[in-house]
């Protein structure tokens, strides 16, 4: 295949996993929550081939951030990001089950699993709360 310097547009012969553009916007989207899981210190151990696997072209189609839209979720935050850990529903049932987690285990409703789980046993629940609210005063 010829390539012309300086051309413009998709240049599917250099992409990662091959000129498939459907892969592409696979490989694309687990790039981009891998980056998020790395912003937020969550620990991340699905590699593309897992992440590829757990999606069918019908739930892929599905995607998206409605109350209806298919997310990717883990079904338990505190752990890593794993293909035994990670499960495929509804954005409504994802959200419903971090209210859930956080409610059986005490924590505030805007707490965000962020990797530091193992801190939350030196922070007394009382001095999040009086965090939180100190924040919205300002």
């Amino acid at each position: 295949m010829k390539v012309k310097i300086g051309a413009k547009g998709a240049r599917p012969h250099l992409w990662k996993v091959g000129p498939d553009p459907h892969r592409h916007r696979m490989y694309r989207a687990w790039a981009l929550l891998k980056c998020r899981c790395d912003y937020r210190h969550e620990e991340w151990q699905l590699p593309f081939q897992d992440f590829e696997r757990l999606w069918t072209v019908e739930q892929w189609l599905r995607r998206g951030l409605g109350a209806n839209d298919l997310v990717l979720g883990r079904q338990d935050p505190t752990r890593p990001w794993h293909r035994d850990n990670v499960i495929i529903r509804t954005c409504s049932d994802n959200q419903r089950a971090y209210r859930r987690i956080k409610a059986e285990r005490g924590l505030p409703q805007w707490y965000r699993f962020r990797g530091d789980e193992h801190r939350l046993k030196e922070i007394p629940l009382e001095r999040l709360i009086k965090n939180k609210t100190s924040k919205e005063q300002q």
